[in-house]
């Protein structure tokens, strides 16, 4: 059954935001995966982006984006299309436009939540398109994408206070699922001694989807390398970061890599 976003928790923000047309595509640096709208003759309509999980907080933009949040933005004004998303998660398919083509001089966006984080990753599907305001034409659809709802939660553990999951477009590597961690003070000091209790706590504390034991292995391997290597936010940064694209090199090499801070 296709649902309005009315039927779907939401955070709405609409910003109007003024200056000239854009004939590129612009989308936040923020999102996951992003879809660019065209028009038949090639130009460019619109772009609708989603914010997975953390990917914006990631990015450092979690006021803008916010968590498990899609962004559309009409790009070309006056043509009477407006720019929608439609995305199926959990077997319920959902439908949201903007409410109006841009006018002249304005670039019209919006920023919608669609699910919470207090659920496990999860993947789903979307897809972009256009309509015509005065319903003289068929709508439009891009290419479908590929992308994770993510969790975010707080942790009773020694060695860590919060976990995410999330989908991410990591540079030089490309989109992947990703777990960023926040870890205390103790797992800087002694996690290095407790692989295996902390790799038990970040499952304890997150549900992880169902993922390769090629990708397990590799997120496990790049744990322990910034037991090893980060021992202060100066070094490994506020979060420790496990993408699951990355090659699986074993536990020996995998403390050898700490020249490349974990990013083999």
């Amino acid at each position: 059954m296709l649902r309005r976003i009315s039927a779907v928790r939401r955070l709405v923000l609409s910003i109007v935001l003024a200056g000239a047309v854009m004939a590129l595509p612009t989308w936040a640096s923020a999102s996951s995966t992003n879809s660019v709208v065209h028009h038949a003759g090639g130009k460019v309509a619109g772009e609708v982006w989603f914010n997975s999980g953390f990917s914006a907080g990631h990015d450092g933009k979690p006021a803008k984006f916010g968590e498990n949040t899609f962004t559309i933005r009409d790009k070309f004004c006056g043509d009477s299309w407006a720019i929608g998303v439609w995305w199926k998660y959990k077997g319920q398919e959902h439908l949201h436009k903007l409410g109006r083509d841009c006018r002249p001089g304005e670039t019209y966006e919006e920023t919608f939540q669609v699910a919470p984080t207090d659920q496990p990753s999860e993947r789903f599907e979307w897809k972009a398109f256009k309509y015509d305001t005065n319903n003289r034409s068929a709508s439009t659809y891009e290419i479908v994408q590929q992308d994770w709802m993510g969790a975010d939660k707080k942790c009773s553990s020694t060695w860590m206070g919060r976990v995410a999951t999330y989908g991410y477009l990591e540079a030089g590597l490309g989109y992947t699922f990703e777990v960023s961690m926040w870890p205390t003070l103790t797992a800087r000091a002694a996690g290095r001694l407790a692989l295996d209790k902390v790799w038990n706590d970040l499952h304890h504390c997150v549900t992880l989807p169902p993922l390769s034991k090629h990708e397990l292995d590799s997120m496990k391997a790049q744990l322990l390398c910034h037991l090893v290597y980060a021992v202060n936010s100066h070094v490994g940064g506020p979060t420790w970061d496990f993408e699951a694209r990355r090659k699986s090199i074993g536990m020996v090499r995998a403390v050898l890599e700490v020249n490349k801070k974990c990013n083999w």
